[in-house]
């Protein structure tokens, strides 16, 4: 007889970006004659100091357990103690040690959509209760702060998920509008994923509320969770690194659902090295700052919506995205469909180099023209 599983039957696997091997085999593409447009990370690649610390690693002893030497780097950052810090293996392992530590079946998670779909796809793994409040384009993708309010306060969820700013949309909460969610749900714990911050100029983080201080009687927020990527501020998609910020109870209680040794060496060097050097990332932001104006500007002159964004990445309605996706690869372009985020006729685009850009711009200059030509053809 067999052995039936106890979760995770009947769900789909998250749809995330990037191409398959095999479909640029279809196209006959190499992966050195294609630009990702799908991802949001660094353009520029891993800064000189990570890939000299990756070169000294040393492969044959087992990685810190407790990532101590990290968790202190990134402490001293922000102004927090390393009881306050955990590490993992990218900010996805962490939203599910959150799931894991503060949800059973049946207790509620509520999440701001359209949104990253592993938030929802976790919390229905442990057969949570999963309510949703969505963002439209006739509010340019923003949520109702009173309405997020008067959700929180009474349905009451365990857990809130909150990407800030928002993938797929760009939108950003000032922080403000976070503390009044933190005040309106003091029984939920407000999971926010900063993923995206350290591309937005001038954002300010959540994490502030962590920092010791007066705030009602207490130290700190004590419901709130922070997660951040620096896979995709560094570059490194391949190594996976993430880590979280809490107050001490919180972080306590995701350690104790953390499998062992979940962030292995070339990780631990890599995030030291690139925290050694605060001043790598400088030319990475200038370099997006400029070629997101030039994209944002010559895809509106192409006739296209250009959907306004905080972060290194932007949405396009264009229609059938999948089609649109489709028609681009030949031209080795690579943009992601939105069809998984609920919003099939937009694409986003993830910022990259300026002549980068100016390749796709070309490309989309002339997938549009060819679709124009067949209209007037079909026309006559």
């Amino acid at each position: 007889m067999p052995v039936y599983p106890r979760r995770g039957e009947g769900l789909a696997p998250v749809v995330h970006g990037a191409v398959s091997d095999e479909e640029l085999a279809a196209w006959g593409l190499r992966w050195s004659e294609v630009v990702d447009f799908s991802v949001n990370s660094n353009p520029l690649g891993p800064p000189p100091a990570v890939v000299d610390a990756l070169r000294r690693a040393d492969l044959a002893r087992y990685p810190d357990p407790e990532a101590r030497a990290l968790r202190a780097a990134i402490a001293a950052r922000e102004g927090l103690s390393p009881a306050q810090v955990l590490c993992g293996n990218g900010s996805v392992e962490l939203m599910w040690l959150a799931v894991l530590a503060y949800l059973d079946p049946g207790d509620r998670a509520l999440i701001l959509t359209p949104t990253f779909g592993e938030y929802e796809h976790v919390c229905r793994l442990v057969r949570a209760q999963v309510m949703t409040l969505s963002a439209t384009p006739a509010s340019g993708f923003r949520w109702s702060l009173p309405q997020v309010c008067e959700a929180l306060a009474q349905e009451r969820p365990r857990l809130c998920f909150l990407c800030n700013p928002n993938n797929p949309t760009g939108v950003y909460l000032e922080p403000a509008e976070v503390q009044a969610m933190l005040d309106a749900g003091p029984d939920t714990l407000l999971v926010l994923d900063e993923a995206y911050l350290a591309f937005m100029p001038g954002g300010q983080s959540a994490a502030q509320a962590l920092r010791p201080g007066p705030r009602r009687g207490v130290a700190c927020a004590e419901n709130l969770l922070v997660l951040r990527s620096m896979t995709k501020d560094y570059a490194l998609a391949g190594l996976r690194l993430g880590f979280a910020l809490g107050t001490a109870p919180v972080i306590a209680a995701l350690r104790g659902v953390r499998p062992p040794w979940n962030v292995n060496t070339l990780a631990l060097a890599a995030g030291l090295a690139a925290l050694a050097n605060p001043t790598d990332l400088e030319p990475t932001l200038a370099a997006i700052g400029e070629a997101k104006a030039y994209l944002v500007d010559a895809l509106t002159a192409l006739g296209l919506e250009v959907v306004p964004s905080a972060a290194n990445f932007f949405l396009v309605r264009v229609g059938d995205a999948a089609a649109f996706r489709a028609v681009l690869l030949p031209h080795g372009c690579v943009v992601r469909d939105c069809t998984s985020f609920g919003l099939p006729q937009y694409i986003r685009i993830g910022v990259r180099t300026l002549p980068e850009c100016r390749r796709l711009v070309e490309a989309i200059r002339a997938v549009l023209t060819s679709d124009r030509s067949r209209s007037q053809h079909r026309k006559a």
